[in-house]
C-alpha cells in the first residue's frame, strides 16, 4: 500500500462528518433553548447537567481513546467502534426531543441529564474514532489541509442545515418532528461514509504501554500541554456562540424562529465557502499564524454584538464571523495532526486516539465554562428560563455572546503564540 495516499477517499470521510455533524450542532445550539425557553427547566438546572456531564467526559474520553488504540481487529483499530457507536448515536439523540409530559423541576433535570450522558458518551465514542482516523489517513501536510478543508466544509454544511433549518423545522412541525428527520438524514450519510471505511494497515506494537504511563508521557509535551489549553478556550468561544444565538435572536433583536434561521445560515453558509479559502492562507502565512487570525477575525466579528440591533447588521456581520470560524475549526485539526506526528517521532507510537481522548477532555470541560456563563446570567440579570426572563434579557445575552467568547478567543490565541509547529515552517503548504 502507498503510505501516501489516504485508503478513504476525502469525499467519503468528508460524508461522514456530514453525518456526525446533524446531531451534534442540533443539540449543541438549540437543547438549551428547548429545555430552559420552551419546556421551562430552569437555566441553573440545565448548568448542572451540562457541567455533570463534561466532567463525566473528562473522565471517559481518555479511556476511551487508550481503549481504541489498544484494538487489533483485521479491519483496523477503529472499525469496531464506529460499527456499533454510530447507531446508538443515531437513535440516543430522539429521547432528548422527546420529553414524556408532566415531567418538572428535579425529575424534568434528571431526566435530561440521563439522556445527555447516554448521548455525549456514545458523542465520545463516535468522534474519537472518527478523528483518529485523520492522522493516519493524510500524512502530508498538503493532503491534510486540502481533505481537511473539505471535510470541515462538509460539516459546516452540516452546520448551516442544522441552525438555519431547524428554526423552520420547530415552528412548522415541532421539535420531535424536526429530530426525526435530522436522524434519519444523519444515517444515511453515515452508512455511505462507513461502506467506504478503509483504514491503513498498521503493526501495532509488540507491547502497549499502560494508560497511567502513556496520558503521563502524553502530558509531558509542552507542545500538546499548549494545544490543550488553546482547545480549551477556543471551543468555549465557538460553544458560546452557538449556545447564545438563539437567545440574541429572541431578545436583542425580536426575530422569530424562522428569521433566527437566516441569521444562522448567512453565518455558516459564509464559513461553508470560506473553508476553501484557507489552505491558501496558511501557505502564505503558515499555520499557527493563520489560526491566530481567524481567532482575531471571529473577536473582531463578535464586538460590534454589543450594539446591533437589526437583522440587516447582523448579517453584514457574518462575512467575517463565518470566514473566521471555518478558519479556527479547520487548522485546529492540522495542528493536531502535526503534533501527533511529532510524538510518533519521539516515541515511536501511533496513539492517535489517546491524544484526541486527551484533547477531548479539554473540549469537554469548556462546556463547564460555558455552562458558568449562563448560569451567571441569573445573578447578574435576572434570567432564569422563557418564563422568567429577568428584567434585561437584552442586555443578558449580548453579554452572553460578546463577552465572555472574545475574552476566550483572545487567550487562546496568545496561547498559540507559543505553540512551536516544526512541520509548519519547514514544509510549504499549497
Amino acid at each position: 500500500m502507498n503510505p501516501t495516499r489516504p485508503s478513504t477517499a476525502p469525499w467519503a470521510y468528508a460524508l461522514g462528518e456530514f453525518g456526525l455533524s446533524l446531531p451534534t450542532h442540533v443539540v449543541g445550539s438549540f437543547l438549551v433553548f428547548y429545555f430552559t425557553d420552551h419546556i421551562g427547566l430552569a437555566a441553573t438546572w440545565v448548568a448542572l447537567a451540562r457541567s455533570i456531564n463534561a466532567i463525566w467526559d473528562a473522565a471517559n474520553d481518555p479511556l476511551f481513546g487508550y481503549w481504541s488504540d489498544r484494538t487489533r481487529h483485521p479491519r483496523g483499530r477503529r472499525w469496531p467502534w464506529l460499527r456499533f457507536g454510530l447507531p446508538l448515536y443515531v437513535l440516543f439523540v430522539l429521547p432528548l426531543w422527546f420529553v414524556p409530559g408532566g415531567l418538572q423541576g428535579f425529575w424534568l433535570f434528571a431526566y435530561l441529564l440521563f439522556f445527555l450522558l447516554v448521548f455525549e458518551t456514545l458523542a465520545t465514542i463516535v468522534y474519537l474514532n472518527f478523528n483518529a482516523l485523520f492522522p493516519a489517513l493524510y500524512t502530508q501536510e498538503d493532503s491534510r489541509v486540502r481533505a481537511n478543508a473539505l471535510r470541515r466544509a462538509a460539516g459546516l454544511l452540516g452546520l448551516l442545515a442544522a441552525t438555519s433549518l431547524s428554526p423552520l423545522l420547530y415552528t412548522q412541525l415541532g421539535f420531535g418532528e424536526m429530530i426525526l428527520i435530522w436522524a434519519l438524514v444523519s444515517a444515511f450519510f453515515l452508512w455511505i461514509f462507513f461502506s467506504k471505511l478503509v483504514e491503513p494497515a498498521w503493526k501495532p506494537p509488540p507491547e502497549y504501554a499502560g494508560f497511567w504511563h502513556n496520558l503521563l508521557d502524553s502530558l509531558r509535551n509542552r507542545n500538546f500541554r499548549l494545544m490543550l489549553l488553546a482547545i480549551a478556550l477556543a471551543q468555549t468561544a465557538l460553544g458560546l456562540m452557538m449556545l447564545g444565538f438563539p437567545f440574541y435572536a429572541k431578545y436583542a433583536l425580536n426575530l422569530p424562529g424562522a428569521q433566527m434561521g437566516l441569521v444562522f445560515g448567512a453565518v455558516f453558509g459564509v464559513a461553508l465557502i470560506s473553508a476553501f479559502v484557507w489552505p491558501s492562507v496558511t501557505g502564505r502565512l503558515g499555520i499557527r499564524l493563520g489560526w491566530q487570525v481567524a481567532m482575531g477575525l471571529f473577536v473582531l466579528a463578535l464586538l460590534p454584538l454589543w450594539l446591533v440591533d437589526s437583522l440587516m447588521e447582523v448579517l453584514l456581520l457574518a462575512l467575517p464571523l463565518g470566514l473566521a470560524i471555518s478558519g479556527v475549526v479547520i487548522l485546529q485539526d492540522v495542528v493536531m495532526a502535526n503534533l501527533i506526528d511529532q510524538d510518533v517521532r519521539r516515541s515511536g507510537l501511533r496513539r492517535e486516539g489517546s491524544y484526541y481522548g486527551i484533547a477531548a477532555v479539554l473540549v469537554r470541560l469548556s462546556g463547564v465554562l460555558q455552562t458558568l456563563a449562563l448560569a451567571s446570567l441569573t445573578p447578574l440579570f435576572g434570567y432564569v428560563s422563557g418564563a422568567q426572563p429577568g428584567p434585561d434579557p437584552e442586555t443578558a445575552f449580548r453579554f452572553l455572546l460578546a463577552g465572555p467568547p472574545v475574552l476566550a478567543m483572545l487567550l487562546s490565541a496568545l496561547v498559540v503564540h507559543f505553540l512551536r509547529l516544526e512541520l509548519a515552517r519547514s514544509r510549504k503548504l499549497t
